[in-house]
């Protein structure tokens, strides 16, 4: 049963992560599993079996929820990038008030440091800036290069222990440097070659860089949260809120650069609107119950 249990749990993480401005770390506060999840895995190699058995199923149900949704992000971010970016945009904009009450909370004080302040408007401004310099793609990479895959591997590491902070979208760290497009193109096109279909062989290959560090994000990265947050909550969420507030900016780039009308002018704007909205709601009832 507890095994039946974790994999469902791993689904709906699985599937959270797939959704860029959608925190897996706050539907592990949601699902009552966050501290436990933390401390598997940072805690992996001291009581690995313990913590392996716990991981298993968790671990499998990711795996599932992640392949479900990426043959549909795969259509949709070529057909749909306008809404697809409202709805991340919207996922991203309802997450904000969970974290501004966890900032406010965190730390010794409710007071607002000039320590917070600075790594606000340092975040943000690093996230503006690679939002300018780098906007997201909307199509996979064509050709394989040793460049973009050691690229990838960093960014996923880095995406990795995004996913484990409440209110920060790993999927969403991806979409902003550009390798998005190409994980769940790499993820749909594995899935064709598994079922006999043709399959772009140099997109399943970027899957390897990915998952080594998607590894070496979730052990390391538990462990540096962990240490972060122990010490320096308060401006580490402050940290967060501006990388947020910097990924809506981000985001906003990418729609005007990917303006594609869609059934007319009117319906694009309509369904823009109502992708943003639809994506602010649904954070904003999770972030709820966190």
């Amino acid at each position: 049963m507890a095994f039946l249990k974790n994999l469902v749990y791993g689904l709906i993480l699985g599937a959270s992560n797939m959704f860029p401005g959608m925190s897996a770390g706050t539907m592990g506060v949601v699902l009552g599993i966050y501290d436990k999840l933390i401390g598997a895995i940072s805690g992996l190699l001291k009581k690995f079996k313990e913590n392996f058995l716990y991981l298993l199923p968790i671990g499998i149900g990711m795996v599932i929820g992640i392949a479900g949704f990426a043959k549909f992000f795969d259509w949709a971010l070529v057909r749909f990038p306008v809404q697809c970016y409202a709805v991340f945009g919207g996922l991203v904009m309802g997450s904000l008030p969970l974290i501004w009450r966890i900032a406010r909370k965190s730390g010794k004080s409710s007071k607002v440091s000039l320590s917070c302040i600075i790594c606000f408007a340092l975040a943000l401004a690093a996230m503006v800036t690679m939002s300018l310099f780098s906007p997201p793609e909307a199509a996979p990479a064509k050709s394989f290069t040793v460049g973009y895959a050691l690229y990838m591997f960093f960014f996923t590491a880095v995406s990795a222990t995004a996913m484990i902070i409440p209110g920060l979208s790993g999927s969403f760290i991806m979409l902003l440097v550009g390798i998005y497009a190409t994980i769940i193109g790499g993820i749909s096109e594995f899935l064709h070659l598994l079922t006999g279909q043709q399959a772009a062989l140099h997109l399943i290959a970027y899957l390897i860089p990915v998952a080594l560090g998607c590894i070496v994000g979730f052990i390391v990265g538990a462990k540096l949260i962990h240490f972060v947050l122990d010490r320096f909550p308060k401006e580490t969420y402050f940290a967060i809120l501006g990388l947020m507030l910097g990924s809506i900016f981000g985001l906003v780039v990418a729609a005007v650069g990917s303006w594609v009308v869609t059934g007319g002018i009117v319906v694009t704007v309509v369904t823009t609107v109502v992708a943003f909205v639809c994506g602010s709601v649904l954070t904003l009832a999770i972030s709820k119950r966190a």
